[in-house]
């Protein structure tokens, strides 16, 4: 998760900004920004951004459109900076990984320290079906339910991965391609280049060992030092904080949620997919160690990620 500024202050959100660049880029397809936002930009990308009666193509107009807002975006983020100098400030979103350019995020943020917490894609994909079934029709979340969610992926893998909305249920298409973390984290490392710009982690470790995690993640921001365990109760096997906690809701999901790693079948076939990503994530991180001063890993690899 990349973090940027506090979503909760009143300054730039430069969320939206990325969404819109991808929405731009991608032919205003598969949008995750809500309608009056989608058709609000659609408005500044067709009049307020381009002169009327501009005889150009549509891409030679979007291009246009996309560097005159970045050109924008730098000297409202310059400002933003400078504002919030000294404040501990943050944005974190899974949706960074795949939908948002890192030359984009480098240009409007250039000292971003990103963190990027991995977990098993297959185990990260069951949740991701838990997550989806349960805000539009949680009685359907079951192992058939997630067979049939995601069998059209697996039929072609290639082209439900590699293209966007070329299947009936791009929810799960997404979801699949979420977890070939190999091919995102490529493009990121390749523009932040400079050593102590990422930290990778692990949900597995930070299941076993939350506290320790929380520390390393404080060193890394160079955060005060702050005693959670102190103030952290345990709720069905996980520390929480507060009474805000997915580990409270663990009760409510529906029985057949259960059985989703029972599925044997389905989940060798979502391993298999995942083989080759799994291989290049792990020399991927090996060689981003040996060859920075400043570790991107910081915590031992878990199962799924060893040879």
């Amino acid at each position: 998760e990349i973090h940027f500024f506090d979503k909760y202050s009143k300054y730039f959100n430069y969320r939206t900004t990325l969404e819109q660049f991808d929405m731009i880029e991608n032919e205003w397809r598969n949008t995750q920004l809500p309608f009056e936002t989608s058709r609000n930009v659609m408005k500044t990308f067709q009049i307020s951004m381009i002169p009327p009666n501009t005889k150009m193509s549509v891409m030679k107009k979007r291009v246009m459109y996309k560097n005159k807002l970045l050109h924008a975006l730098r000297n409202r983020g310059a400002t933003t900076q400078r504002v919030l100098s000294g404040v501990v400030s943050f944005e974190k979103s899974p949706s960074y990984i795949d939908r948002s350019s890192p030359s984009d995020v480098k240009a409007i943020i250039p000292g971003a320290k990103i963190m990027v917490i991995l977990r098993d894609p297959v185990r990260r994909l069951h949740s991701s079906y838990w997550h989806f079934c349960s805000i539009n029709h949680m009685k359907s979340c079951t192992a058939r339910g997630f067979r049939n969610w995601v069998g059209t992926v697996l039929q072609d893998a290639h082209q439900g991965i590699q293209k966007r909305n070329t299947l009936v249920d791009g929810n799960a298409a997404r979801s699949v391609a979420y977890g070939l973390y190999a091919n995102y984290l490529e493009k990121w490392f390749e523009v932040f280049k400079e050593p102590g710009r990422f930290l990778v982690l692990f949900t597995e470790a930070f299941q076993e060992s939350p506290f320790d995690t929380m520390r390393r993640i404080e060193e890394y921001y160079g955060l005060t030092r702050f005693d959670f365990k102190n103030v952290a109760t345990q709720v069905n096997g996980y520390w929480v904080l507060g009474s805000s906690s997915k580990a409270i809701k663990e009760a409510k999901k529906p029985p057949g949620y259960s059985k989703l790693k029972e599925d044997k079948e389905m989940e060798d076939a979502l391993y298999e997919l995942y083989r080759d990503s799994i291989n290049r994530l792990r020399e991927l991180l090996l060689q981003k160690n040996r060859s920075s001063s400043v570790p991107v890993i910081v915590q031992d690899f878990p199962k799924w990620l060893q040879p």
